[in-house]
């Protein structure tokens, strides 16, 4: 079951990882959120899934939180270095 949650997220990883240099600010919150978002949602749905005894279907629930945390990484990544960059400028125009 592990292994069915890093399947989602290897092969959607390569993807995200090209596209997310061009998501700026606000496409990188929504990125950020619709990831989180899926993630949210099919966590709650696992349990529901697992009383059925449906195997597949709760490798198919991990695979899809795979594929969903796999647009959280990325543009967490962007946001923080685009907030350090401005308070990296920030100081320097205080200081010179």
């Amino acid at each position: 079951m592990l292994a069915s949650f890093y399947y989602g997220y290897v092969l959607t990883q390569l993807v995200t990882g090209c596209v997310s240099p061009w998501w700026g600010r606000l496409s990188g919150r929504c990125a950020l959120l619709a990831g989180s978002l899926v993630t949210c949602v099919v966590t709650l749905v696992t349990p529901v899934v697992t009383s059925h005894g449906h195997v597949i279907g709760i490798a198919a629930a991990r695979a899809v939180a795979g594929i969903g945390q796999v647009r959280v990484r990325p543009p967490t990544s962007r946001l923080t270095e685009i907030t350090w960059m401005m308070l990296l400028d920030l100081v320097s125009q205080l200081v010179a």
